[in-house]
C-alpha cells in the first residue's frame, strides 16, 4: 500500500485552522488518577471472532454505471442509519443526502447545491440525533433536516470546525476543532467544541481540549516567504479522541491497546486495556520507500529528520463507539498489505472487556454506524470506487 496515497487531502486539513473562539469556557482533560479502574482483557487468541457474533452483507451501494446517478457516490462525507433501515449518504460532490430503503431502493435526495434554505455549499458532516432528525454541516452553518426532508432550521456557524460531528444523548453536538495555530512555532491547539442553538446561530458554548493529534512532525514550505504547515511524521504515535454517545469521551494512543474514558467535565472515569502481540517492528523498506513517496510529492520543501520516525509499526489507526457504548478499534494495516483485503476491528463491550476482531472491509473515514443490529460504512473496490454497505450485526 502506498504511504502517498490521500497525501493532498490531509495536507489541505492540516493548514486551514482558524482562531479559537473566545466565548466560551475552556477545561483540559485532567491527568489519570491511581483510583481510576482499570478493565484489563488477555485474550488467548486475538484472531477469534466475538463468540456468538456473525455479519452478514445486505445490500452494497454504489458503481461507475453513468446511466445511475443515484448509486453513484463522489465524496461521501458521511452514512447514517434510521430505526427503520433506511440509508441516508452525504456526499459532497452530490451537495445532497441520498436515501435508500432497507432494500437498497433509491428513495430520493435531501438537499441541493446552493446557498438557500436546505441548500449545500460544502457539506461535510452528518449525524442523525437522537430524536431522529438529521444534522448536516456545511462551510458556514448547520442545517437541520426532518428525515422527510423537510428544513427544520438553519443555524449560522460563529465557529469554525471538522466534519463527522457527534449528538450525544444529553442533545449536545460536539466537532473537532483546530485553533490558535501558529506557522512559525508550528504549534495549534485541538480540542471538541461543544454547539448549541442560540436564536438562529450555533454557538460555541464549550470546549474539552485534548493532547495534540500530532506528536511528532515535519515542515512543508508552500510559499516565497517561508510560508507552510506542519506533516505529521509517517507512523508516530497519535492521539485519537471520539465522544460517547452517552456522554464523555475515549481517548487512546495508537502505540497500545489502551483507551481511556472520562466524563464530560473531564475527569478519568475508566481505562481499558487488551495485552497481546506487541507493536510490529517497522521494516527498513517501508521507512525508505515512505520517504521517496513524501518526496516524490514534494521534494525538497520537505524537512526530513529520519531520527524522528518510530522503530515500530503503530498498533490501530483509528476506532469509535457504536449506539451501545461499544468500543470499535481498527487494528493497523501493514504498509504492504493488500489494499482490497478485510480490516481487522477490534470490539470492546460496553463495560471494557475485549469481545473478539471481527473482519470487515469497512474503512474508518467517513465514521461508521451502527444502529439496531444494521451496521453501514464506506468500502472501495480495485478501481477505487467507493461503495456504501448495509450489514446486519448478529451479536448471539
Amino acid at each position: 500500500m502506498s504511504y502517498a496515497r490521500g497525501l493532498i487531502p490531509l495536507l489541505a486539513l492540516l493548514i486551514a485552522c482558524q482562531d479559537a473562539p473566545d466565548t466560551y469556557s475552556t477545561r483540559m482533560l485532567e491527568s489519570i488518577g491511581d483510583d481510576v479502574p482499570v478493565v484489563r482483557s488477555d485474550p488467548s487468541d486475538l484472531n477469534a471472532a466475538p463468540a456468538g457474533w456473525g455479519v452478514t452483507e445486505l445490500v452494497r451501494l454504489g458503481g461507475e454505471d453513468p446511466g445511475n446517478q443515484a448509486e453513484s457516490f463522489g465524496d461521501v462525507r458521511g452514512v447514517e442509519l434510521d430505526e427503520e433501515g433506511r440509508i441516508y449518504v452525504l456526499d459532497r460532490q452530490a451537495s445532497a443526502v441520498r436515501v435508500f430503503g432497507p432494500d437498497g431502493a433509491h428513495l430520493g435526495d435531501i438537499g441541493q447545491r446552493g446557498e438557500g434554505p436546505g441548500e449545500f455549499t460544502a457539506p461535510a458532516g452528518l449525524v442523525m440525533a437522537r430524536d431522529g432528525r438529521l444534522w448536516v454541516s456545511d462551510r458556514s452553518r448547520f442545517t437541520v433536516f426532518e428525515r422527510s426532508g423537510a428544513v427544520v432550521e438553519t443555524l449560522r456557524r460563529t465557529s469554525g470546525g471538522g466534519g463527522d460531528p457527534v449528538v450525544t444523548s444529553d442533545g449536545s453536538l460536539y466537532e473537532s476543532f483546530l485553533f490558535n495555530y501558529d506557522p512559525l512555532n508550528r504549534t495549534g491547539d485541538y480540542a471538541f467544541l461543544a454547539l448549541a442553538p442560540d436564536g438562529d446561530q450555533m454557538v460555541a458554548i464549550d470546549t474539552i481540549r485534548r493532547p495534540a493529534l500530532i506528536e511528532a512532525y515535519w515542515w512543508v514550505e508552500f510559499g516565497a516567504q517561508g510560508e507552510g504547515g506542519m506533516w505529521p511524521v509517517p507512523f508516530a504515535t497519535e492521539f485519537h479522541d471520539h465522544p460517547d454517545p452517552d456522554g464523555g469521551f475515549w481517548r487512546g494512543a495508537t502505540d497500545g491497546f489502551r483507551f481511556v474514558r472520562f466524563s464530560a467535565g473531564g475527569e478519568a472515569e475508566q481505562v481499558v486495556e487488551r495485552s497481546g502481540a506487541g507493536r510490529e517492528r517497522m521494516d527498513p523498506s517501508v521507512r525508505s520507500d515512505t520517504i521517496a513517496a513524501l518526496r516524490e510529492t514534494f521534494g525538497e520543501r520537505i524537512q526530513v529528520d529520519r531520527s524522528m520516525m518510530p522503530e515500530h509499526l503503530p498498533d490501530w489507526s483509528a476506532f469509535f463507539v457504536d449506539d451501545e457504548g461499544r468500543l470499535w478499534v481498527e487494528r493497523f494495516r501493514s504498509p504492504d498489505s493488500n489494499p482490497l483485503d478485510p480490516r481487522q476491528w477490534e470490539v470492546y463491550d460496553p463495560s471494557g472487556g475485549y469481545l473478539g476482531v471481527l473482519d470487515l472491509p469497512l474503512e474508518s473515514t467517513p465514521r461508521p454506524k451502527i444502529r439496531n443490529g444494521r451496521m453501514v460504512g464506506t468500502v472501495r473496490d480495485s478501481l477505487g470506487v467507493t461503495h456504501v454497505v448495509l450489514f446486519r450485526l448478529d451479536t448471539g
